[in-house]
């Protein structure tokens, strides 16, 4: 297997496409997180931290869906599957979230959903409106920082790519030779990339 170039140089093409043919997505870009802030966050939540997820915080703390008037930025939605690129924040709402989520059930059945409807190792790092999220397995082993989707019915399941710097590759050969990823085409509707 090929190994995907760093995050940082498929995020820069990705990145520029978006500055020159969806600037309402562009926009929404915050400025990169401190990166002691980034260590500290994950070490607070008792998470590994990946080097791609790290390096991909530092350079952008996620995108807002947010306006400087308060209005609603639906160009935040550039990731497939029109999803929102988390900030620190989120992430770690959202873990909070689905581990109060896994502990409000009974001891047995909390343990039988560890690992399959939720892992406290897995990292939500982008979601649609729907909660549907995008996570990367920080569990040791083999398979760790491996991409999956996140529902809230079916819980975690991976096979989608094998890190997120090979997921960003992807999405920036999708959008150099504008080709789909599963199934999705990239399209770009009033300055806004979307994947239909």
């Amino acid at each position: 297997m090929i190994a995907a170039p760093p995050v940082g140089q498929s995020w820069q093409y990705i990145e520029d496409w978006l500055a020159r043919h969806a600037p309402a997505s562009h926009q929404t870009l915050r400025r990169g997180a401190n990166p002691g802030l980034v260590k500290s966050h994950f070490k607070r939540l008792g998470i590994p931290l990946s080097r791609d997820l790290y390096d991909l915080l530092v350079l952008h703390d996620g995108a807002t869906e947010t306006g400087p008037d308060g209005e609603f930025w639906q160009g935040a939605r550039f990731l497939p599957d029109n999803q929102t690129l988390f900030c620190l924040k989120e992430i770690e709402k959202t873990q909070q979230r689905h581990r109060s989520g896994v502990n409000s059930y009974p001891p047995d059945m909390a343990e039988a959903m560890i690992g399959d409807w939720w892992h406290p190792q897995w990292v939500a790092f982008a979601d649609y409106i729907t909660g549907d999220a995008w996570i990367i397995d920080q569990r040791p082993g083999p398979d760790q920082g491996a991409i999956g989707r996140w529902n809230k019915v079916f819980g975690g399941r991976f096979q989608t790519w094998p890190s997120l710097a090979a997921m960003l590759a992807d999405i920036a050969d999708a959008l150099e030779h504008q080709r789909p990823i599963r199934h999705e085409h990239p399209t770009v509707v009033d300055g806004m990339l979307q994947w239909h």
